[in-house]
């Protein structure tokens, strides 16, 4: 850290301070004029320089092939790293002869000749110069000279700018955002004549064709799937079949293409292939109809689950993805049936077969990366002693992508998976695996990895959150794919239903870096989070409700949880500007609480002591007080302080008044900002 003196801090509190007041740059560039040039090389060379042009001649002393090659340059020394860019016209003497090119034109880097242009075709000719120097190298340029039979090379270089490298900012992390709240908080109970114990939900989109998502719930003990509506939960539409029907929910997507969302049910049970075979159905969102059925032979225990949404190759009906755990041949399977005709498309299945395994217990799809073709995540919990798998296949190809495997016997990984939408913004979508029994914070306390797809070939772990307390299976249920906070990001939503002592719990969280949006626990003995889902924007804003089953007592009961309000996202502070000194300089807080004070607190050492439920980062050496704007926004344009040293250090971070924060308060980011180096 340089010593700051007291006239220094002055002027940065002046700097800062006038915040109103836009001046013009000093420029961060230099010319011809603003460095010390020394001739040297070949004495039989020339040249000048003035502010604006470098003229130089080449040496002219030789005059058969062979002489040792001489160069003529001027150099410099830089006092910081930068970019040197000019104009070289160069004038080949000797151009008679087009064969030979006894001259060529070169700039200079730390006493080495790095040509400019093809060496073996240096006619006249105009260059256009661009190379980076770092701090403490020499350069320069010249002319070099083999043999000279006509006379000399002769450049002339204008143009001239060295643009030194700016400062960089850097994002120390300790954001400290206001919680989400959601306002709304409804519990739907059952069919009077429903028998509870097992109660599954889903979001399957706009089913009614009002504009609003609507929910679906399954009650397989009873054969009963229903469809309430998202803008006041009344029912739809309902079917019954028997063979533990609705045991599994999912959106199909638009299969007739009438503006209804239709729905894919799972009935593990069904005995219509023989025992425990099991059937899928995908269900018309307008008349009910039974649009498309595959069923399963004796054992597979077809549509344990299922996955809507996957793209197809051609056809405009999008393929549907289901879970077969118990094929006899294979120890289980995963089948993708075309949406056009209900016909197998790929059947996936686990690479090395092991008894006991449960491949297929779990399906999800993402949506469709490059080339417009999702991929199926299956998951076999019960893999190695109940390790458990997940693997990725691709959509389009069939072809095993990624095989993931838990660490610890009883982990049952892969028992949950779901899409979890763009979660890094790389155009590729992500995935969830749930480990209820996982152990890593208390036996069976369970987890939840956080998948990030970085190629076709690359699947990085980027997380995993755990659970609370031991017993309460965290992962046992997922839901992603939609924003839940307004912070344009999709979110985690994770069901613990043994939490508790059985009471069961529901988590939502931001999938990136586990800020808990909502920590929702159930009454004794209700299994709260048994199975949960995102629904979609039933408020007219952009958050998705959450929709978590609590399948006792009775008939069950499914919570909706609805209306968000609060700051769309942690706030962030955003540095811009070169940190040359008389330099524009720009910082901007976003997603602040709107029309809300705020302290800029800007320090010149690190603090990053624990203050307000958050991290105050820099020791503050200046508090300065501002107002966001209506949008949460804060823009705050000033002249970087003159008299600061190279290299010079400063962290920034603002605090905000916010009613929702933990301790009244949210915070940005801090900020490191650090001058251009010295030599």
């Amino acid at each position: 850290m340089i010593h700051v003196a007291a006239e220094q801090r002055t002027a940065l509190s002046a700097g800062l301070a006038l915040v109103a007041l836009l001046a013009l740059a000093a420029p961060a560039a230099a010319q011809l004029s603003d460095f010390t040039w020394t001739l040297g090389g070949d004495p039989g060379g020339s040249g000048t320089v003035d502010a604006t042009s470098m003229h130089i001649v080449g040496p002219d002393d030789g005059t058969v092939d062979g002489e040792p090659p001489g160069v003529t340059h001027f150099t410099t020394v830089a006092a910081l790293a930068g970019t040197v860019s000019c104009t070289y016209a160069f004038d080949n003497q000797d151009i008679g002869f087009s064969f030979w090119h006894f001259e060529h034109p070169v700039y200079m880097l730390d006493g080495v000749k790095v040509p400019i242009g093809d060496p073996s075709t240096s006619f006249d000719e105009i260059f256009e110069v661009s190379f980076h120097v770092e701090a403490g190298q020499s350069f320069g340029f010249g002319i070099h000279s083999v043999d000279c039979l006509y006379g000399p090379g002769v450049a002339d270089i204008t143009d001239f700018v060295f643009a030194k490298d700016p400062g960089t900012w850097t994002d120390l992390g300790h954001s400290l955002r206001a919680t989400v709240d959601f306002t709304s908080d409804d519990s739907v109970p059952g069919p009077a004549s429903a028998s509870g114990a097992d109660l599954v939900v889903c979001g399957c989109g706009d089913m009614n064709a009002d504009g609003v998502p609507d929910l679906a719930e399954g009650r397989p003990l009873d054969g009963h799937v229903r469809v309430l509506s998202g803008a006041d939960f009344s029912l739809i539409r309902e079917w019954t079949r028997p063979g533990l029907f609705g045991a599994s929910l999912a959106a199909a997507g638009d299969f007739e293409q009438d503006g209804y969302a239709d729905l894919l049910v799972g009935a593990p049970g069904d005995t219509t292939g023989g025992a425990d075979a099991g059937r899928a159905y995908v269900l018309s969102g307008i008349t009910g109809d039974e649009l498309r059925v595959v069923t399963g032979v004796t054992g597979d225990r077809l549509g344990t689950s299922v996955a809507g949404g996957v793209m197809p190759d051609s056809a405009e009906w999008p393929d549907f993805l289901v879970g077969l755990p118990r094929d006899p041949g294979v120890d289980g399977r995963a089948n993708l049936y075309r949406g056009s005709d209900g016909t197998l498309k790929a059947s996936f299945k686990p690479p090395i077969g092991q008894i006991g395994d449960d491949f297929g217990a779990a399906v999800a799809s993402t949506d469709p990366a490059s080339g417009g073709h999702g991929d199926a995540v299956v998951g076999d919990p019960s893999w190695n002693l109940g390790r458990g798998r997940a693997y990725v296949f691709s959509a389009l190809t069939g072809g095993l992508k990624h095989t993931l495997s838990g660490l610890s016997i009883g982990a049952q990984f892969g028992a949950a998976v779901a899409g979890a939408g763009d979660l890094d913004g790389n155009g590729m979508d992500d995935f969830f695996v749930g480990a209820p029994g996982d152990d890593a914070s208390g036996a069976a306390a369970g987890s939840v990895s956080v998948y990030l797809m970085q190629s076709f070939s690359t699947a990085e772990l980027l997380a995993v959150h755990v659970g609370d307390a031991p017993g309460e299976g965290f992962g046992a249920a997922l839901a992603g794919g939609r924003d839940v906070d307004l912070d344009g990001g999709p979110d985690l939503v994770v069901g613990a239903a043994q939490d508790g002592g059985g009471g069961g719990r529901v988590v939502v969280l931001n999938a990136l870096d586990g800020t808990v949006h909502a920590d929702l626990a159930g009454a004794p003995g209700q299994a709260l989070g048994a199975s949960v889902a995102l629904v979609g924007a039933i408020d007219g804003n952009a958050a998705s409700a959450v929709a978590a089953s609590a399948p006792q007592p009775g008939a069950g009961t499914t919570r909706v949880l609805h209306d968000v309000v609060g700051t769309p996202g942690p706030p962030h502070l955003t540095g811009i500007g070169t940190q040359f000194n008389g330099a524009p300089t720009t910082l901007r807080v976003t997603k602040g609480k709107p029309s809300s004070s705020l302290w800029l607190i800007v320090g010149l050492t690190p603090l990053e002591l624990p203050f307000k439920g958050g991290v105050l980062v820099p020791d503050p050496d200046l508090v300065l007080p501002f107002v966001a704007d209506g949008s949460g926004k804060l823009l705050l344009q000033f002249v970087w302080p003159s008299g600061l040293p190279p290299s010079f250090e400063l962290r920034f971070q603002a605090w905000i008044v916010d009613p929702q924060g933990v301790a009244g308060l949210s915070a940005t980011n801090g900020l490191l900002s650090q001058g251009p180096p010295v030599p």
